[in-house]
């Protein structure tokens, strides 16, 4: 978004222009807000609806645990607002989340939507962008972005134009990580608005109001649908979805199997040799006792030339079975080690985003300390 375009939705959004009529009127406009739970989902829904219509937490723990719609009539518009479960819920995994915004879908959007709010009250985290990504690729596709819209609640800087620009900029350069990366990808195809919805109680502050003006300019001129494909298959493509979790699981149970496999094989073969020398050790005795007794008669030379003929094929089949052990051995110690090394990187990776997720929460509390700091004094820094 150029300065000169934010400079404008901030005119409209202040009141010092005339919202601009849409290039094809239509008499609704379809809203679906989503987020993690405890960003302002529910609180920008009330801002909408000028009316506190929507049940508002402050929490971890979500509210909103299905959804809600409302409606309001304004500029010869009805709007239809609908709040969704938020992501991250420490209540519900992520699977449950999904059958329920897909049970929401399949209630709303048979007729299509307009936009898609993605509500943010600070940076996007693993976990967000993990639930976000399934949003887009199993509850509908790619081309949902088209229709989507991030929304920074709480940020009292939202009049301050060159600000916004900066943040918004920052957001979609990529970083070194690949929480980085992935946040860019997604904020180079939606544009993005801060607003200023901090009190839960009171829907129309005046930044509340401003906030509300500059939103519904903007989803005034977005009023081409979205219309999502196969909603009736939806419950089934979140079921077949597998969590990077549940794939690491499954990777490690199949490795398990085969180490188990390999290691019935070798002790098998193992069991054979066994017999095998029991075998070979009685043959050899009897050679040695012949030959000890001097029984040299044709028959009894027949019966140890016949006992040696047996030996050297007992001894062949005990090196082929020796080979066949050490192969099966082989690969047992190969397929332990490769399961060793996937569980260690896992939990190295795990570990890893452990320690990310608590620096970037660190910092992010930190910035809001700074942020309610700097309001007392009239500067609020998001």
């Amino acid at each position: 978004m150029s300065d000169n375009n934010n400079q404008n939705q901030m005119d409209r959004a202040l009141g010092n222009d005339a919202p601009p009529a849409p290039a094809v009127p239509r008499s609704k406009r379809i809203i679906l807000i989503i987020g993690k739970t405890g960003e302002g989902k529910s609180t920008l829904g009330n801002m909408l609806v000028k009316e506190n219509r929507f049940v508002t937490g402050g929490g971890v723990n979500g509210v909103t645990m299905y959804h809600q719609a409302e409606i309001f009539n304004e500029d010869d518009i009805e709007w239809r607002i609908i709040d969704t479960i938020g992501f991250c819920d420490p209540n519900l995994n992520p699977r449950e989340v999904l059958y329920r915004i897909a049970d929401c879908c399949n209630l709303h959007f048979q007729n299509g939507l307009h936009q898609v709010l993605l509500v943010t009250g600070s940076r996007f985290l693993g976990p967000e962008l993990d639930i976000f990504d399934i949003f887009r690729t199993v509850i509908f596709n790619n081309d949902i972005m088209k229709f989507t819209t991030i929304v920074h609640t709480r940020a009292s800087h939202f009049k301050d134009v060159a600000k916004c620009d900066e943040l918004t900029k920052m957001a979609r350069t990529p970083g070194t990580t690949e929480l980085a990366k992935r946040r860019a990808e997604i904020y180079s195809q939606c544009p993005v608005l801060y607003v200023n919805n901090r009190d839960p109680e009171d829907p129309m502050t005046p930044d509340a109001k401003a906030s509300r003006k500059m939103v519904l300019t903007h989803l005034y001129q977005r009023d081409q649908l979205y219309f999502p494909k196969q909603l009736e298959e939806l419950r089934e493509k979140v079921a077949a979805y597998k969590t990077r979790e549940e794939q690491l699981k499954e990777f490690v149970e199949i490795v398990t199997k085969r180490c188990n496999e390999a290691e019935a094989v070798n002790q098998s073969l193992k069991a054979e040799m066994e017999q095998g020398k029991k075998e070979i050790d009685a043959i050899r005795a009897r050679i040695v006792e012949a030959e000890k007794q001097n029984v040299i008669n044709q028959q009894e030379r027949i019966r140890i030339e016949r006992d040696k003929v047996v030996l050297e094929e007992k001894m062949k089949a005990q090196a082929l079975l020796e080979k066949q052990r050490l192969e099966h051995a082989d690969a047992l110690r190969r397929n332990q080690e490769e399961k060793h090394q996937r569980e260690m990187a896992a939990e190295k990776a795990r570990q890893v985003e452990i320690d990310k997720n608590f620096q970037l929460q660190l910092e992010l509390a930190r910035a809001r300390n700074r942020s309610y700091d700097d309001d007392d004094d009239g500067c609020t820094i998001l």
